[in-house]
């Protein structure tokens, strides 16, 4: 029973569109309709500005952390129940049951999810974000920089410091699943015609 409130409530969670509310409050807009289409912070910085951007990634980052330590301390919850609520909650903001399905990329929410499960590999992962985003100003190019540092980080974690299996599956399906979400941003970054954010 555990495991299916757990996993839940994590989707639930999830499914929280805190970008696609504030584009709501801030000039009334659906995100799904303008800009890029996309229901994360990047869109609705280009259509709100950066101060309902960084609000809207901090909600998403902390609904990831949220939905773990819920878990985490009010079920019975083991180290896999954890992997397959975070799962679960990233997968609720890529595809949220109140906006029909359709989502952000899951950046923001993985991080949060990341930073509960290992700061060390989260901090990685954040300064390789920083240092790209500094260097081309492109948020996707950015996200699938530091989600390849994502998996190249647990594979040297698990090998040296002790990152047990199960979390080094998980952060390399976490940036399988990040990467195959940003496939067509991929796709204009190859063809060069990716926006810069600045």
């Amino acid at each position: 029973m555990d495991v299916m409130v757990g996993i839940l409530v994590a989707y639930i969670l999830g499914s929280i569109p805190f970008c696609f509310v504030l584009g709501k409050l801030c000039r009334g807009i659906d995100l799904r309709k303008e800009g890029s289409g996309n229901v994360g912070a990047t869109n609705l910085y280009r259509l709100c500005g950066l101060k309902f951007a960084f609000a809207g990634f901090i909600l998403d980052f902390f609904k990831g952390y949220f939905a773990l330590f819920l878990i985490k301390n009010f079920l019975t919850a083991g180290g896999l129940l954890i992997l397959f609520s975070a799962v679960a909650v990233i997968l609720g903001h890529v595809f949220p049951v109140f906006l029909k399905f359709k989502g952000g990329k899951g950046v923001s929410t993985a991080a949060g999810v990341l930073f509960f499960l290992d700061y060390r590999i989260f901090l990685i992962s954040l300064a390789v974000f920083i240092l790209v985003f500094l260097a081309t100003k492109i948020v996707s190019l950015s996200s699938v920089a530091s989600t390849f540092s994502l998996v190249v980080s647990a594979v040297v974690f698990y090998f040296f410091f002790g990152l047990s299996p199960e979390k080094t599956i998980f952060f390399a399906c976490v940036g399988v699943l990040i990467i195959v979400f940003h496939r067509e941003n991929i796709k204009r970054l190859f063809e060069k015609r990716e926006k810069k954010i600045l």
